[in-house]
């Protein structure tokens, strides 16, 4: 054990580090490192990046409510027509209410997606144009002047108590009618 004890004499006194070597040393100070970055305030790059994402966002939210109100519209109209040919089927609606029901339904629609002043004084072979042109602008397709849509112009001629031959007749255009309703809702909506 005393040979230990020599040595750690011998160590501590022969450290060339020792401050009774160099006075200098004690002199000096721990080396003490910058506070960390902040986060705040942010750098302008940052700024710019968060205005940017922030402004896209706002928009990517209004173009998805737009879509979303538009398609509300679509999905009210394609219930409505569900449910009048439901009741049809089920008997709740003779040809001629479902036929009026059908007619009254294309027309809000129209009133609710078009400008008012564009549809609602529109009558006979004018709202048949009317519904085929928004159906198809080209004006390739006509389904409501030269298809099934015609039985909406000769509606307003039709009384409740209407022969048995135009009854069904009603009854063989309601099919096509709901079919290209249904094909109009979808495509102009």
């Amino acid at each position: 054990m005393s040979s230990m004890n020599n040595n750690s004499n011998i160590n501590t006194t022969s450290n060339p580090t020792h401050s009774t070597h160099y006075p200098e040393l004690e002199q000096l100070r721990d080396i003490h490192l910058p506070d960390p970055i902040g986060w705040w305030p942010p750098s302008l790059a940052l700024l710019t990046v968060l205005i940017i994402g922030a402004i896209l966002l706002m928009l990517l939210a209004l173009l998805s409510l737009r879509a979303y109100r538009r398609g509300a519209l679509k999905r009210a109209a394609l219930k409505e027509l569900q449910v009048i040919q439901q009741a049809h089927q089920t008997g709740k609606k003779n040809a001629y209410d479902a036929l009026n029901a059908v007619a009254a339904l294309l027309r809000r629609t129209c009133l609710s997606r078009f400008p008012r002043a564009s549809v609602a004084q529109l009558t006979g072979e004018a709202w048949l144009t009317f519904l085929d042109n928004a159906y198809d602008p080209s004006g390739r397709a006509n389904p409501f002047r030269a298809g099934a849509g015609r039985a909406l112009e000769s509606l307003r001629y039709r009384t409740v108590d209407a022969s048995n031959t135009e009854k069904s007749t009603e009854k063989s255009a309601l099919p096509g009618l709901f079919e290209i309703t249904e094909k109009w809702i979808k495509r102009t909506c």
